[in-house]
């Protein structure tokens, strides 16, 4: 029975607008991560009105200027950002190599 009522689940999910399949191999779905995720970390960025720190293509957090003592406390993150960006980083690499060759 359970089954059962999961693959209807499946179905009915599948029926509604809101829930879409589509193809796509690994360097796309790559790639897509890669963009979404640096636009993740640069809205994270900006909402906290950091616009002295840039986030270039390579996930490099860089200080546009020098930073004087309460903007450069003021740009510490927490961990799961620098968790996020240094997932990011590697999948960036990892995909950077692969599409280069």
């Amino acid at each position: 029975p359970k089954a059962v009522t999961k693959k209807n689940l499946l179905r009915q999910l599948k029926a509604m607008k809101f829930f879409q399949t589509t193809k796509l191999d690994w360097v796309e779905a790559g790639l897509q991560v890669c963009r979404q995720g640096y636009n993740m970390l640069n809205l994270l960025i900006h909402r906290k009105n950091l616009n002295y720190l840039h986030l270039d293509y390579n996930m490099n957090l860089k200080p546009v200027k020098t930073l004087m003592t309460k903007e450069w406390k003021k740009s510490h993150f927490g961990n799961a950002f620098h968790l996020c960006h240094e997932i990011l980083s590697l999948t960036k690499l990892i995909m950077d190599t692969h599409v280069q060759f």
